[in-house]
């Protein structure tokens, strides 16, 4: 998906969005991670809002698109290839903030997910401030609606959508042009969906 996931996301509008959230859900300028940082708009609007941030993805694709983004806003972050529970522990108590945004914590395997989260406040100063996004996979999961989202860009349309296999949540993009539709890409992650 790192091909395409700044257009997908419309990274411009999404930057500026998350500059103004950002600035009021952490008002005061510290130490910033952020785990599964993807192409890094969490990160360089962060940064553009005065944070030193860290950024942690376990793809190498995504971090360059990251390194790349942050040198397009000319802002300097730094970068870790890393699960967040293999975060080194030489990062334990630096950061005034950890984000993990992008429902990251569907990826997370179940047999890690609490010391994955354990790894979240190991990583934060006394008194520091996390931030999860992870959708409700209670409801998903009851509703069973297939289709999340179907955007168009110029050229393309990217269509988000479920699988519900005996228990099991696919969660799909699928890429296509307008002007041939045959020339697509369709990407398919299981989910874990979490619902505690």
């Amino acid at each position: 998906a790192s091909s395409f996931y700044d257009q997908m996301i419309s990274f411009e509008i999404n930057l500026e969005l998350r500059k103004t959230a950002f600035s009021k859900l952490f008002p005061n300028s510290g130490s910033a991670a952020d785990l599964g940082c993807g192409s890094g708009v969490d990160s360089i609007a962060l940064s553009m809002n005065g944070h030193s941030v860290l950024s942690v993805d376990p793809s190498s694709k995504m971090l360059e698109l990251a390194k790349t983004n942050s040198e397009k806003y000319s802002q300097n972050l730094s970068f870790h290839k890393s699960t967040i529970a293999a975060i080194p522990q030489k990062y334990d108590s630096k950061f005034d903030y950890v984000i993990s945004l992008g429902n990251t914590f569907a990826n997370v395997e179940g047999t890690t997910i609490y010391s994955t989260i354990q790894r979240l406040f190991d990583l934060l100063v006394d008194g520091g401030s996390c931030l999860i996004h992870i959708l409700n996979y209670s409801l998903i999961a009851d509703q069973q609606e297939r289709i999340v989202n179907i955007k168009p860009d110029e050229d393309n349309y990217y269509v988000r959508f479920y699988d519900f296999i005996n228990g099991q949540i696919n969660f799909n993009i699928l890429k296509f042009s307008k002007n041939d539709p045959k020339q697509y890409e369709l990407i398919t992650t299981r989910v874990n969906g979490y619902k505690k």
